[in-house]
């Protein structure tokens, strides 16, 4: 199955408004045009959509090898808000590759190249294969 497919039945981040850009070994990319639907009582974009898009971008490039794997831990930073119209890309780079764990580094800018955020994730790799393709 194509990536792009399987990661079609990823429900909450298309209910989100996340669409998945590009897809290679290691490494994803996605956008997200912030909505009035994303934003907290501050009136900018909630953290967790923030989260949501760096996470979905870590998954599509962790999972890219055919091989299951699941975030176990993430560090976020959070740097600068986002308001409705903005568009959102996270691209998710490997850091490092093992039999059982992963490292990526996420980061999210806005449409003027701006850093929103950062997300470094280290990933559990099991052993159920996933029949994907780039």
């Amino acid at each position: 199955m194509n990536i792009f497919d399987y990661f079609k039945n990823d429900r909450y981040a298309a209910l989100t408004g996340i669409e998945l850009q590009e897809a290679a070994e290691g490494y994803a990319k996605a956008t997200l045009v912030v909505a009035e639907k994303h934003l907290n009582a501050n009136g900018v974009a909630q953290g967790g959509v923030i989260f949501t898009l760096a996470d979905f971008v870590t998954g599509v490039a962790s999972n890219s090898h055919g091989e299951m794997a699941a975030s176990i831990n993430g560090h976020v930073n959070f740097l600068r808000g986002s308001r409705p119209g903005d568009v959102l890309t996270a691209e998710a780079q490997e850091r490092f590759l093992h039999k059982r764990l992963g490292n990526y580094q996420v980061n999210v800018t806005n449409q003027l190249g701006e850093l929103i955020a950062t997300l470094e994730t280290t990933v559990y790799r099991k052993d159920q294969k996933l029949d994907l393709t780039l």
